[in-house]
């Protein structure tokens, strides 16, 4: 008696991905190659990046447990703010390398990774000390830890103008011309917020020296706000790259995307000097005095301006994703 195998059970029906998920997808994952580093050196101080991040995360669990006072000398904040501040500067330089050529890549990241490194450990050692970071010279070795800190501050500053040199070499820097503007003014917005660091650096000094006690806060005049002076100038750089990365994957043309980069970089230099002027001058910004609304406004509609350009064309392009031919998941 003869038998026959039954016949295989039939394959399901091949279902397409729905076409704004997959356009989604696509988006991300051709963001991800266009950013993602590509060298030792990228990859070095993106990674140091990622860890000092996720010291400043953890260090807020710890505030959450341990509790206590947000701001003032000794707070969980400061490693929170630092470890999530500098772990976002070293994954954009990281990013940045991908378009410098030589071997200044590993001066860069090597100087800007131990710069980092170093400072932060003093930051957060001394808070788990109990005991301020900064201005702090009531022993020995709070001061020569506040003078180590000073010296990783100086390595980072170098490790950014090398970076800003190396960028606006064109034999050196292969991105484009948007990329070069967004990082050129991206980095020399950094610089200046280092100036501004120094420069709370010596008025805290001189408060210490008149009053014997760490201040709680550093600000400029009565109530000029030198922290978010700082801030802003630290962070245009992530902004203005974004800008230049997606107006570069979107297939915007050579000369749109750098014209809607300048204007970017202009509008965030407008916002800059209006936080700026109004800090220095003493005055709160939260009152929206004229030295910051008269470059501050207008520097926040270029702003605006740009970015709406830049969501138009990105929008057409995920569009077009997702009309390309999806693959079926079987």
């Amino acid at each position: 008696m003869s038998t026959t195998a039954a016949p295989p059970p039939p394959l399901p029906a091949a279902v397409p991905q729905h076409p704004r998920r997959r356009g989604l997808r696509d988006l991300l994952t051709r963001v991800w190659h266009e950013v993602r580093p590509t060298s030792g050196a990228g990859l070095l101080v993106c990674a140091t990046g990622l860890v000092l991040a996720g010291a400043g995360v953890a260090h807020l669990g710890v505030q959450a447990v341990d509790g206590g006072a947000w701001s003032g000398p000794v707070s969980w904040r400061k490693p929170v703010v630092f470890g999530l501040s500098l772990g976002i500067l070293l994954v954009t330089v990281g990013v940045v390398l991908r378009w410098v050529s030589g071997s200044v890549r590993r001066w860069v990241a090597g100087l800007l990774a131990v710069g980092s490194v170093v400072e932060y450990v003093g930051i957060a050692s001394q808070r788990w000390r109990g005991v301020p970071s900064h201005f702090n010279e009531a022993t020995a070795y709070d001061s020569a830890v506040f003078g180590v800190m000073a010296w990783a501050v100086g390595v980072i500053v170098l490790a950014v103008a090398l970076l800003l040199v190396v960028t606006a070499l064109p034999r050196r820097f292969t991105g484009g011309g948007a990329l070069r503007a967004a990082v050129l003014a991206g980095l020399g917005a950094v610089l200046v917020s280092s100036w501004v660091g120094g420069r709370m650096i010596a008025e805290g000094t001189e408060v210490v020296a008149a009053t014997g006690a760490v201040p709680d806060s550093v600000v400029f005049g009565a109530q000029g706000s030198a922290k978010l002076f700082h801030a802003v100038g630290q962070h245009g750089l992530q902004l203005l790259l974004a800008v230049a990365v997606l107006l570069r994957l979107s297939g915007a043309p050579a000369r749109r995307s750098l014209t809607v980069t300048l204007l970017a970089a202009a509008g965030y230099a407008g916002v800059l000097a209006g936080v700026g002027a109004s800090a220095l001058r003493g005055e709160s910004w939260l009152a929206l005095p004229r030295s910051l609304l008269l470059p501050g406004l207008p520097g926040a509609l270029l702003l605006a301006v740009a970015g709406t350009v830049t969501a138009v064309h990105v929008v057409r392009w995920s569009r077009g994703l997702a009309d390309e031919p999806a693959a079926v998941v079987g």
